[in-house]
This record gives structure tokens, sequence and C-alpha cells, in this order.
């Protein structure tokens, strides 16, 4: 190799050197910022998963819900058709006594 040229070789890569840490330089604060940026999102979504847990039925909940409210429902059926059948048996009991009242005068 010739001498004459080592310096410019030498020169040439210390440049390229330069340019490379500048560059990687570079890459490593634009892979910070869209660290920070995951992280950011991250932890709005962290957020945002309480807040749904706080705020939010889940589907067994909400089965056990509605059928809690179907069995009341059911109960409530059946206390009517109760009333309903001691009401038939006191109009009818009425109605015989006022028959038996109406057919002995």
């Amino acid at each position: 190799m010739n001498m004459d040229l080592l310096p410019v070789i030498q020169a040439i890569w210390a440049v390229l050197v330069l340019v490379l840490m500048a560059f990687s330089t570079v890459l490593w604060f634009l892979f910070m910022s869209v660290r920070a940026d995951a992280r950011k999102a991250n932890d709005g979504l962290a957020e945002h998963r309480v807040y749904c847990a706080e705020n939010y039925v889940t589907s067994k909940e909400l089965t056990e819900s509605i059928g809690a409210l179907n069995q009341t429902i059911d109960r409530l059926i059946a206390a009517v058709n109760t009333n309903m059948e001691e009401t038939r048996r006191a109009l009818s009991e009425i109605h015989r006594r006022v028959d038996t009242v109406a057919a002995g005068k």
C-alpha cells in the first residue's frame, strides 16, 4: 500500500466512524422516543382496563342479575295467582251467602 494514501484512508475512516456514531445516536433517540410513547400508550391502556372493570358489568354478572330478576318475577306471578284464587273463593263464598239469605226470604 502506498504511504501517501494512508492519511487519506485514515481521514475517510474517521469521517465514516463519526457519521456512524451520529447515525446511531439519532437512532438511539428515536428508539427512546418510541419506547416512551409505547409506555404512555400502555399506561393509558391499563387505566382504561381499570375503568372498564370498575364501570362495566361482566357477562357472568349480567346473567346472574337477569336470573335473579326472573326469579323475582316468578315469585310475584305466583303471589298474584294465589291472591286471585283467594279472592275468587271469597267472592264465591259471598255469593253463596247472599244466595242463601235471598233463598231464605
